[in-house]
């Protein structure tokens, strides 16, 4: 419950640790449907709420690899979201 509070430069490298489909949209929001809102775990340790994209649906799995990217979803928001990292498949092993 502190207001000291401050900013820290992370990697930008995560693992799924769960995720939803999300089938409707809700009220006031137009995304199409269906997208994917995760749970990602930061190697630096924090886990967060985002969107996974990028990635068909059915080839999300859980411990897969993935890395931020920032996309507008309109009204000036512009948010982090996590997209596979290229070559590397669950718990972030390197595909061979």
């Amino acid at each position: 419950m502190s207001r000291a509070l401050k900013w820290e430069a992370l990697s930008g490298d995560a693992h799924v640790y769960s995720y939803a489909i999300v089938h409707k949209s809700p009220p006031g929001f137009s995304s199409e449907v269906p997208y994917v809102v995760g749970l990602v775990d930061l190697v630096e340790g924090v886990r967060m709420m985002t969107r996974l994209v990028d990635c068909p649906v059915e080839e999300i799995r859980i411990d897969m690899a993935v890395s931020v990217t920032y996309r507008d979803f309109g009204h000036e928001w512009l948010m982090p979201c996590f997209a596979p990292q290229h070559g590397v498949t669950g718990a972030g092993q390197r595909a061979r």
